[in-house]
């Protein structure tokens, strides 16, 4: 290391400060590099006292020159502490950055323990920044550290894309070792009793969307001998198509006609008429944008609804206005890929009524937005007029064509060609297409719970999982990583160096770490106003472009390699079919969502409920439950469900009550208040553990049962011989050695109203679990509290209800929700609390440290990262929060978080969980595939 490299500086001050500390000396050290702003540590000569009650120091500066301050508190044990803070701390220095020399003001804060929101004034000092003396590269890693540590505590519960940017990339910048196991805590990708019954997992699973593995940040290096291979040498999946011509006989169902301009291997969305696209959409803004799981506190608003509204001119409120089923009738979305956070292409096509008002329309709209840069022009596609408005920047891309009574708004040319050529019976469409047909057998176009129809055809999944689309969408996705890691540098070297800076100085300044390298050859660039970084090829972050317009005609031998055993592994999962996917919504006062997916996936979680509940028609007796049930899981028993060939049997005590045990059991949740702090969804904790889904459900009953009222009941078809065995039942059911059978205990209580009811007693050595069972009419009935068994044989109870002709059902009774409500309330809301918190550090670090005004927070965040950070409750995001992040006025601050059960009612997903009397899912298994429906009953 060469002296003549760095610029370093002492100074000798006088403390000018209050609290105890006044002409205390202050040693600075300072280290600087050509081109960058320099590094300084502040040593007090005597350390300074803070009091146990203080449990964060924070340094501040008004002067320009100095920024990024840094705390030194020293801690020890204090022999003479008592009581709850029994810490000792000490101020010992401050380490900090400096863009010019002189001398400067520092205010150190102090935030304490008992009470948020205050601040206390701990000292101030002054502090010269001179060049010259000796060399201290320490100071460079000391203030790194310390700044790694800031942003490992602020992501420590949440962590986001920046604080692991920092400790993964950014630390080498400063000589500190980087912390690659910092990363985001999940909670396991095993799908819950919500994702499975709502069929959200199956979809998940037959779509496999996620990308090829691979390095996320640098393009691989091949030896010579490692040629490119041509996508189309590279073969898909070999899975068979069903025999649809052969299933479908001569029946020919009809289709809208819409459905003749869709290609056939692009998802199709035909909604009755516009009144009811509005109504879906509206529910899909209240429910989160994902109407199968409504529960979760989402944090992120990527207003896909509104990017792709203003893309097509096709604003939906002036549309609704103007128009309704007087001019359009149909109305159908279609698109090669479902990507639509990341960016995707639309097309839509109306039903013309009146086909004139709608083209002057759309005129006005083309017209209107040439007043704002974009350019209108007219193309020629086979003889017919397209209209297009583009701008420069993209945000606008519309073209437009009418066929006859038909309307066709795309956001590509070429999307809208694709669709003319359909209609002109040049390409495939879905009109044609054998499995849709063949769909539309199960699930009439006429049916009056029909409002909105989806349909995923064989055709477009197997373009999904093809090569070109699976190696296009992982190099976007490498690509958009590369977007990220250069929109956490440009953000850091702004606060740094009040500049974001070209992507080749983040590389050179090692922001960036290895030079991020378009997978597609693409250039980076980043706007020198906001920040965000964008790709020739791909786009930018939330308006990235979509896989179908990037030509790809190679791959790499390592995307070969990735996509073959790709292949491998589908292929292992539908051994037999590719997997149509098929939703019909009914959209009113009540809800209706009903799956068809044709066959189902092998080796999955409904493999174990197929073994369950078995296959065929099926369907549940009615038998009433406990008034005071809020969760009610219901199956059908298939022959020998506990064992299945080439698997162990899980309970092969299974057998000793066969002979007496019908065909039908239910797990059920009553309302209580839980000794156990539970989470906001109840079905989640129905299903904890690991292995099958017996064992989660049987470990999930266990769990319950000390922490809720909760009971099994099961058909018996032998009352004599049900009642007989129940002396012995726990001891014949429960696998155990000789050695152990004193663990269990059964004894005969007083009988109530002439129905004898046993206690058994589990004994666990630190804990005893108690069960009550009973046969209460013609159902075995095993229950936590006793209470329960009284309230059946009283009659205390209500009918099922929902959807009887299933193979396994679950549902929620959120009118029963009482004592439970304060508790689910309260999960919900630290669900939104840990939403909130994941935008205080990215907020804090534009409003405190780079400037950006608070009410700009999310416009910035938009612009560079493609969504704006919403606090679920409404806060705002406000600087002067404790530690880099911000305050939200709802929420607090990172370190010292609020959260209240008391949800804001006016939030569009608290009106609609309000307005659910109870949700019914039903699953039912066929030999054609699985059926799975949702009912909401709403008040």
């Amino acid at each position: 290391m060469k002296i003549s490299r760095f610029l370093a500086g002492v100074a000798l001050v006088i403390v000018s400060a209050s609290h105890g500390v006044a002409g205390v000396e202050v040693k600075v050290v300072t280290f600087s590099e050509p081109g960058e702003p320099g590094y300084f540590y502040a040593t007090l000569s005597e350390p300074m006292e803070i009091s146990p009650e203080v449990r964060l120091v924070e340094c501040r500066s008004d002067s320009g020159g100095v920024y990024l301050l840094a705390a030194e508190v020293g801690a020890g044990r204090d022999p003479a502490a008592r009581g709850f803070y029994p810490a000792k701390k000490q101020l010992t220095g401050v380490y900090g950055r400096f863009s010019s020399t002189g001398q400067f003001k520092v205010n150190v804060e102090g935030y304490p323990w008992m009470e948020e929101g205050k601040v206390s004034d701990l000292t101030s000092f002054a502090l010269n920044i001179n060049p010259g003396g000796t060399v201290d590269e320490e100071v460079k890693r000391g203030w790194g550290a310390r700044w790694a540590q800031k942003f490992r505590a602020a992501g420590y519960y949440f962590p986001t894309s920046f604080t692991n940017y920092f400790q993964e990339v950014a630390a080498l910048r400063y000589g500190v070792p980087t912390n690659p196991s910092f990363g985001p805590r999940r909670r396991g990708d095993d799908p819950d009793l919500y994702s499975i019954f709502s069929s959200g997992a199956a979809i998940h699973e037959s779509l496999q969307l996620g990308g090829l593995r691979d390095n996320p940040f640098a393009r691989r290096q091949y030896p010579e001998n490692e040629r490119p291979v041509e996508i189309e040498k590279l073969a898909g999946p070999e899975v068979k198509s069903h025999p649809f011509a052969e299933m479908l006989g001569n029946r020919n169902p009809p289709e809208s006609p819409l459905a003749r301009f869709v290609p056939d291997d692009q998802y199709y969305v035909l909604f009755k008429s516009l009144d009811k696209q509005v109504e879906f959409s509206d529910l899909l803004r209240d429910s989160g944008g994902n109407l199968l799981n409504m529960t979760g506190g989402g944090g992120r608003e990527y207003d896909v609804r509104r990017k792709l509204e203003e893309k097509l001119c096709l604003q939906q409120s002036p549309l609704s206005r103007l128009f309704g089923a007087s001019v359009i009738g149909e109305v159908a979305l279609t698109g090669e890929d479902p990507f639509f956070r990341e960016g995707t292409g639309l097309t839509v096509i109306f039903s013309l009524k009146k086909p004139d008002l709608l083209r002057d329309f759309i005129v006005g709209k083309y017209g209107d937005a040439t007043r704002s840069g974009a350019i209108k022009k007219s193309h020629k596609i086979s003889g017919r007029e397209v209209l297009s408005v583009v701008s420069p920047d993209g945000s606008i891309s519309s073209f437009y064509a009418q066929e006859g009574d038909v309307a066709i708004i795309s956001t590509s040319l070429r999307s809208l060609e694709r669709s003319l050529k359909c209609g002109e019976g040049k390409i495939p469409s879905l009109a044609g297409a054998l499995d849709l047909k063949y769909v539309r057998t199960i699930f009439k176009g006429d049916a009056a719970e029909e409002d909105l129809f989806i349909y995923l055809s064989d055709a477009h999944i197997r373009k999904l999982v093809g090569p070109k689309w699976k190696i296009g969408e992982t190099r976007r996705l490498r690509c958009g990583a590369n977007l990220e890691l250069f929109s956490n540098a440009a953000l850091w070297r702004k606060i740094e160096k009040n500049s974001f800076g070209m992507p080749s100085a983040l590389a050179a300044e090692k922001y960036t770490g290895e030079t991020p390298l378009c997978p597609d050859n693409g250039d980076y660039s980043i706007d020198s106003a906001t920040g965000a970084p964008s790709c020739s090829v791909h786009g930018r972050l939330g308006a990235m472009t979509p896989v179908g317009d990037i030509p790809i005609a190679e791959a790499t031998a390592e995307e070969a390699r990735q996509y073959g055993e790709f292949t491998a592994m589908y292929s292992n999962f539908w051994r037999q079919y590719f997997d149509p996917i098929a939703i019909r919504v009914g959209i009113g006062k009540d809800i209706r969502v009903e799956t068809l997916i044709l066959p189902l996936i092998e080796n999955s979680f409904y493999d174990d409920i197929v073994r369950i509940a078995g296959k065929g028609e099926g369907g549940f007796s009615g038998s009433p439950i406990s008034r005071d049930t809020v969760v009610s899981l219901q199956t059908r028993i298939a022959e020998n469900p506990f064992a299945a060939p080439g698997r162990r049997e899980e309970f092969p005590q299974f057998s000793t009550i066969s002979r007496w045990l019908g065909k039908e059991i239910s797990l059920n949740v009553c309302d209580g208040q839980p000794f156990i702090g539970m989470g906001s969804s109840v079905t989640g904790n129905m299903m904890r553990g690991g292995g099958s889904i017996v064992e989660r459900l049987a470990f999930g009953y266990i769990v319950a049962a000390l922490n809720l009222p909760v009971y099994l009941s099961a058909e018996v078809t032998d009352v004599d011989s049900a009642k007989r065995a129940l002396p012995e039942l726990f001891t014949k059911l429960l696998p155990m050695n000789e050695h152990d059978r004193g663990m269990v205990e059964t004894h005969r209580l007083d009988d109530y109203e002439n129905t004898p009811v046993y206690a058994t007693v589990i004994d666990f050595g630190f804990v005893n679990f108690r069960l009550f069972t009973s046969v209460v009419g013609s159902r075995l009935i095993v229950a936590s509290r006793h209470e329960i068994i009284r309230n059946l044989i009283d009659g205390k109870t209500m009918e099922m209800g929902g959807t009887r002709d299933a193979s396994m059902r679950l549902s929620v009774f959120r009118d029963n929700f009482k004592e439970l409500a304060e508790t689910t309330s309260r999960g919900y809301a630290e669900d939104v609390l840990l939403a909130c918190k994941g935008n205080m550090l990215l907020a804090g670090l534009l409003v405190e440290q780079a400037g950006i005004e608070p009410q700009r927070a999310g416009e910035a965040i938009m612009e560079v990262k493609g969504y704006s950070p919403q606090c679920p409750s409404g806060g705002r995001y406000l600087p002067d929060g404790d530690g880099p992040g911000a305050r939200c006025t709802v929420h607090g601050s990172l370190s010292q978080t609020r959260s209240s059960a008391t949800l804001d009612q006016n939030a569009p997903v608290i009106k609609l969980i309000n307005s659910i009397d109870r949700a019914d899912f039903s699953l039912r298994f066929t030999e054609e595939g699985l059926r799975a429906v949702m009912e909401i009953k709403r008040n």
